[in-house]
């Protein structure tokens, strides 16, 4: 396998979807990790679209505990790969299955930037989904840092699962939303994070149980065992990060994290409402059970029951993304159809003779050699590898803050790299590569290099074509009707525009980016009108299936479905329809049997001579079905027949009466 600019050492891990190795950059020679979706699935273009998404979102992200995505792309046969960092350490899950469970101050030293890269990541109106140990890497370098990212979604998206058939969390993390297919929010990774805390500090998770579907259902019925009771001081943080009701729950992440820091301070925690869900601590340890959400009977609770049933289903057979690190050893971390590899063959781990990942060992910088011949050095890399050169150079300027070099060398130096990184980023430009595929575009040279020009006049010289670019973008997306993509490229462009603070306003401008705000904020208003139109029509059409309820109930089909049809015309789903169709083709099933049944009767009697009592029997059919669906051809003639009869007799009894005396 070739990956242009890569040079692939050895394979590392492999899960259901992708298979990941280990790669040393040519150029930079950095090594990085390489995940590659199996050949035999790229035919399911649902599944390269969810692998690349995943790489596209968080390579987006740009946060020290998050781990970092440097490019996205596809192989010439169609497979999909991206690359991100190759960090040595382990799992928080394989560190708790060591240490059983922490301290909390060392449980707040592991956590506490995790959770900081969740408030980035809310931030960002994204939600990761998927917070568990597994997820947390233990980092030498920079301590824990958040991976994994393959079900993230906007928190705007209003959707209960990305895609069909992926999973929407892990059975043990999944917030009660999740578990009843409903519409999620940043508050369940706050749960999903409550539920990690809680592990931590007690040394198991509060929910456990032989299959997914129970774990699920304990999630959605049931109330965590309380803390054990040297660490019940924490309990408050507990009961409300694993409230059942999101609302509930902390307002943020970062609310959470401070009432822990209060805990670990010796301040006293304002215990739970007393109508909140904690178990006393009075050494009850038996299991209280909460009314089964999504059972009353009615239509929405029908719902409720089908999303639940579905999504731990669905939790069954779906996956997550994988990332891949160096550990102490070979570990397979399966995430659903997904999994995660951590490649072992550099022992880097914590052990019992090891430093503990606790205390993280920062790099050692110095400069052995002089900052001119260091920027000699550098500057072949410009032109091979604009990206990686631009990240050494932001470095190599970092370390002159606490160098002796001649700060107005320095300054020189700047200089001089203003057009080489000029000259790179409008390259990436002119081959389309403005932000994408992620780590090899114009934005990752802008980033590193911007914040050090000395002319603003040559970054400007690099944004206006970019700006323009995405302008240009955002029209075509507009004339197609597409207004998310079209607010994507304008929030892209006025990222870039941020690279400028002082001719920011200007660049827009010169752009055209305000006119098109202008007119995505009038197709927004169209759109809502339409959601607003639709939705109406959705509330007809739910009453409507209502009153076919009602005229099932009375024994009323036909009526039922009439109500049914103009329901589906008003624009009902197919979710809405299938209880009230499902019941009416039961009806209507039943009301055919018992017309065959009339019927056969009626061809008995009619054979019999017996025309009054097979007519009888006719009357009993139901005329919907009649002539429709039942060969109903018996009881037109025994009507005939009996008519005939009736004729007959008439006929001969209507004469003149003769009245005879009888002696």
């Amino acid at each position: 396998m070739n990956i242009s600019g890569y040079q692939i050492i050895r394979e590392i891990g492999q899960g259901g979807m992708a298979t990941v190795y280990l790669a040393r950059h040519e150029v930079s020679q950095d090594q990085v990790a390489v995940k590659v979706m199996h050949a035999n699935l790229i035919a399911d273009k649902s599944l390269v679209e969810r692998f690349l998404r995943e790489g596209r979102t968080h390579a987006g992200f740009d946060h020290p505990q998050i781990i970092r995505i440097f490019e996205v792309g596809q192989l010439d046969d169609g497979r999909p790969y991206f690359t991100m960092e190759y960090l040595e350490g382990d799992t928080l899950k394989d560190f708790l299955a060591r240490q059983g469970s922490l301290s909390p101050g060392d449980a707040f030293q592991l956590l506490s930037p995790i959770m900081s890269a969740l408030a980035y990541v809310h931030g960002k109106r994204f939600i990761h989904r998927d917070v568990k140990p597994e997820n947390i890497f233990l980092c030498r370098e920079r301590g824990a840092v958040l991976m994994d990212f393959g079900i993230t979604k906007e928190a705007d998206r209003n959707t209960r699962f990305t895609e069909a058939g992926m999973a929407v969390g892990t059975p043990h993390y999944m917030s009660p939303e999740q578990a009843r297919g409903e519409a999620t929010d940043h508050r369940t990774d706050i749960y999903a994070m409550g539920i990690v805390l809680y592990e931590a500090l007690a040394g198991r998770v509060p929910f456990d149980g032989k299959e997914s579907i129970a774990i699920a259902i304990k999630h959605i019925q049931e109330f965590a065992p309380p803390l054990p009771a040297d660490v019940s001081n924490y309990q408050p943080i507990i009961d409300k990060a694993l409230a059942k009701d999101p609302v509930r729950r902390y307002g943020s992440i970062v609310a959470l994290q401070q009432d822990f820091q209060r805990g670990l301070a010796g301040e006293i925690l304002t215990p739970f409402s007393a109508t909140s869900q904690t178990v006393a601590a009075t050494g009850v340890t038996g299991t209280r059970i909460m009314p089964s959400a999504g059972l009353d009977g009615n239509n929405k609770g029908r719902k409720k029951l089908i999303w639940l049933v579905a999504g731990l289903l669905l939790v069954a057979g779906g996956g997550a993304a994988f990332h891949y690190f160096g550990s102490q050893r070979p570990v397979i971390v399966q995430s659903g159809g997904g999994g995660a590899a951590i490649d072992g063959s550099q022992s880097t781990a914590p052990s019992s003779s090891s430093p503990s990942p606790l205390v993280p060992t920062p790099p050692v910088a110095s400069m052995t050699v002089s900052l001119d011949q260091k920027w000699q050095e550098l500057q072949p890399l410009v032109a091979a590898d604009p990206v990686a050169a631009a990240k050494k150079f932001a470095d190599l300027m970092a370390r002159t803050a606490n160098d002796p070099v001649d700060a107005s060398r320095a300054v020189a130096i700047r200089r001089q790299a203003d057009p080489l990184f000029s000259n790179a980023a409008l390259q990436f430009v002119r081959n389309n590569q403005v932000f994408s595929p992620g780590g090899r575009c114009a934005f990752d040279v802008l980033k590193h290099w911007a914040p050090l020009a000395m002319d603003q006049g040559q970054v400007d010289r690099v944004l206006k074509p970019c700006l323009l670019r995405y302008a240009d973008l955002a029209q075509k997306n507009i004339q197609s009707g597409s207004p998310e993509k079209t607010k994507s490229f304008i929030a892209s462009a006025r990222r870039l525009a941020g690279m400028s603070p002082q001719r920011s306003a200007t660049l827009l401008s010169a752009a055209g980016i305000a006119k098109l705000e202008g007119q995505i904020a009038l197709l927004d208003k169209q759109v809502s009108e339409q959601q607003r139109q639709a939705s109406r029509q959705r509330s007809v059409a739910n009453e409507e299936i209502d009153q076919a309820w009602g005229l099932l109930s009375q024994s009323r089909p036909w009526q039922a479905r009439q109500k049914v049809n103009k329901a589906e015309a008003l624009g009902a789903t197919a979710n809405d329809l299938s209880g009230i169709q499902r019941a009416l083709d039961i009806a209507l099933k039943e009301r055919k049997r018992q017309g065959e049944g009339l019927l056969t009767k009626a061809r008995q009697a009619y054979e019999e001579g017996r025309f009054s009592q097979a007519v009888s029997f006719c009357d009993g059919v139901d005329p919907e079905l009649s002539g429709k669906f039942l060969d109903t051809a018996v009881c037109d003639t025994a009507r005939r027949e009996k008519q005939s009869l009736a004729n007959k007799w008439k006929s001969q009894n209507d004469g003149p009466v003769t009245v005879q005396k009888v002696k």
